[in-house]
């Protein structure tokens, strides 16, 4: 099943007034500059529209409920990758004001597994494609063993010896 929909405005996942995040300030910054300037949020969002198996009725409530503003994207530097926190439709849904859609504990259930992998399609795809944060000296490794000493025009790199050659 898929579903035919336009993909929502990224979340807001970098604010430079927050504190909270002090920790991870410049990679919050560049994933929230890859959503707005380089459509990462909307290449997910449309690969996990093809697989998804909520209807358009059960996204209408998504969208209502706010809930894909409240998607967080950080970076985890222990796995080395893009992680997430994808919201959820909280377990006293059935005491709430919510949509008639969401009318058992299988349809929250399956929306909030959705959730969960829109969030992990996103985060795989910032991981895969976009960030490349290794540390400078493990790129500059990786560049000398492909190019040689004299990678990137860094004569100063390279001894008179090595240049005569």
């Amino acid at each position: 099943m898929s579903l035919d929909v336009t993909p929502p405005d990224p979340p807001r996942i970098f604010d430079e007034t927050r504190e909270e995040y002090e920790y991870d300030e410049a990679r919050r910054a560049d994933v929230q500059a890859f959503f707005e300037n380089e459509n990462a949020w909307g290449e997910g969002f449309e690969e996990w529209a093809e697989e998804t198996r909520l209807s358009a009725a059960e996204y209408a409530a998504v969208r209502e409920l706010g809930l894909i503003r409240t998607f967080d994207f950080h970076w985890d530097a222990d796995a080395e990758r893009v992680a997430y926190d994808a919201p959820a439709i909280p377990d006293d849904w059935a005491d709430r004001d919510y949509p008639p859609v969401l009318d058992s504990w299988a349809t929250v259930s399956k929306v909030n597994e959705e959730l969960d992998d829109l969030g992990r399609t996103v985060a795989d795809l910032l991981t895969d494609y976009y960030v490349d944060w290794r540390a400078r000296e493990e790129l500059d490794s990786e560049y000398r063993q492909l190019f040689g000493e004299q990678f990137n025009a860094r004569d100063d790199d390279v001894s008179e010896d090595e240049l005569e050659r």
